[in-house]
């Protein structure tokens, strides 16, 4: 669909279905058009499901109109539900119906139907939130003219055309986002999630589809030159010449930033003790003899010299030994006090250390924002259960957690080892212990242990989310 006009008339299809459930599920209870009444409203959720993904990626414009569309869908749903409950079911509880009231196995087809586009709903309420507090927030500062927020993206968009017969791409959706000085955001989230097609738009690699983003007050679609000389970029990839030297890199780049003299002098300096490439000649070497984390440390200095207020890091630890990762995550927290950084990883241990808060970018929008805390809080709830035992116990485990748990959900299953997630209301520790020393007279248990939700449960709960609502369309 093109835009918001060409959807359905909802408000027809509530009062067709309405009208097709009082007619064939009425007063007298005639069951007997009870399929086709269901194949019918399975076809309606399909067309649901598909609206709400449209309606998902357009937020930015669609604000008022998607709150409507919500609201609608829930009136369809309290009708459905109410029938139900007119018939002397509650399937929607997870009872049964028999087969002699002439619904087979139709009816719980149509509750499970119901509640799967309710989820989807529900998924896409959450991403709404979240799209519509930061557009506000972005709207406010552009109005106030603020130079306390070193970032901000207004709206940035960037699709990639159609190529040898692949569909377009949608790359970022649109994305409102404000950052104070002081702060450092992390993204992370699969690959080919958005992460890096949005870190290019900033620092001027490739134009946005539409929208715009501020960088110390700048456009960044009128004013790249300038922002060049206040910002600082650590790529993916290191971008450094073999032939030159770590203080030549630094003084090429200082150069670029405005610096001269002594002061530049000054800054190389500090900047090459920073990383620890400063004592041992390491300084005066070609970066062409430099180990790989070495590079990388050379890549941070390069990326703080001139001292800019904003700076961009994608997956900067990527392929360090733990020495040389701790190093940097010292230079990191030193330098955010008094910048603004965006900072992409896969690592959830970096991320916890060096954030203030998270945003999971999944298929080119962010899911969700907060501190680690409050991701943790907000989507945990539960106790991750692993163990590890050899293949063929596998079932038994399932079923001992069943036994504890019964609203448990298996994360995966690996060779022996399994994940489950059981919600804290249902399930006492105590138990679990006792029920692994009960198991180990009847299989062999080689390790298990339960802890909280972790930032890496979160970011998957997250990511299926997503894909759960890709699929879908």
């Amino acid at each position: 669909m093109d835009s918001l006009q060409s959807l359905p008339p909802l408000s027809t299809l509530s009062t067709s279905v309405s009208s097709a459930l009082n007619a064939d599920l009425g007063t007298n209870h005639d069951l007997t058009q009870a399929p086709s009444i269901v194949a019918e409203f399975l076809t309606q959720c399909d067309d649901l499901e598909r609206n709400l993904v449209h309606l998902n990626r357009t937020l930015e414009s669609n604000l008022a109109s998607y709150a409507s569309f919500s609201n609608r869908i829930g009136h369809l749903f309290g009708i459905v539900n109410s029938k139900l409950t007119d018939l002397g079911s509650s399937v929607c509880l997870g009872s049964s119906v028999s087969d002699g009231e002439g619904l087979g196995e139709e009816l719980p087809s149509l509750a499970k139907e119901v509640a799967r586009v309710e989820a989807v709903r529900a998924y896409a309420v959450v991403v709404f939130q979240y799209a519509k507090k930061g557009r506000e927030k972005v709207e406010q500062l552009l109005l106030e003219s603020t130079t306390s927020y070193p970032i901000i993206c207004d709206n940035l968009k960037k699709i990639y055309p159609a190529r040898d017969g692949n569909p377009a791409k949608i790359a970022v959706r649109g994305l409102s986002l404000a950052l104070p000085r002081g702060e450092c955001f992390g993204m992370f989230g699969p690959n080919g999630g958005g992460k890096t097609s949005l870190i290019n738009m900033m620092i001027g690699l490739t134009k946005p589809t539409s929208g715009t983003a501020y960088l110390q007050g700048l456009d960044i679609l009128t004013s790249m030159d300038t922002i060049y000389t206040s910002m600082g970029v650590c790529p993916q990839h290191d971008l450094l010449w073999e032939t030159l030297t770590g203080r030549e890199h630094l003084l090429f780049y200082g150069r670029l930033k405005n610096l001269k003299g002594s002061a530049l002098n000054q800054a190389v300096e500090g900047s090459l003790k920073s990383v620890n490439l400063f004592h041992g000649g390491v300084a005066d070497k070609h970066a062409g003899k430099y180990s790989g984390g070495m590079k990388w440390r050379l890549s941070v200095a390069i990326s703080l010299i001139g001292d800019p207020k904003v700076v961009f890091m994608d997956e900067p630890s990527t392929g360090l030994d733990p020495a040389s990762r701790n190093s940097l995550w010292s230079v990191v927290k030193q330098a955010k006090r008094d910048r603004a950084i965006i900072l992409t990883t896969h690592s959830m241990e970096e991320a916890e250390v060096l954030c203030d808060r998270l945003g999971i970018f999944v298929d080119g929008a962010l899911r969700c924002i907060g501190n680690a805390k409050e991701l943790k809080g907000r989507y945990g709830g539960s106790y991750i259960f692993t163990i590890t035992t050899y293949s063929n116990n596998e079932e038994e485990v399932e079923n001992m957690v069943q036994h504890l748990s019964p609203n448990a959900n298996k994360i995966y299953r690996i060779s022996g080892t399994q994940k489950f997630e059981m919600p804290k209301q249902e399930v006492r520790i105590a138990d679990v212990f006792q029920a692994v020393e009960n198991a180990k007279s009847r299989f062999t248990v080689f390790a298990w242990g339960s802890a909280d939700t972790t930032l890496e449960d979160v970011f998957i709960k997250v990511a299926r989310g997503a894909q759960a609502v890709n699929i879908l369309s």
